[in-house]
């Protein structure tokens, strides 16, 4: 079996750049996480870093 080495790259190229989408919607979810638990313990008066995260 012949590997077509231009699809094979092609593959990959789509395939990285569907990761880096999925990475930078989670890490975008994240940051709002934080943010919102921030904001919340500032409201109740308490310090974001007693806070556990889960």
């Amino acid at each position: 079996m012949e590997i077509n080495t231009s699809e094979l790259a092609e593959f990959l190229e789509v395939t990285r750049k569907k990761d880096l989408a999925t990475w930078e919607r989670q890490r975008n979810s994240w940051e709002l996480d934080s943010f919102v638990s921030r904001r919340l313990a500032a409201l109740d008066g308490v310090q974001s870093e007693e806070l556990e995260l889960i």
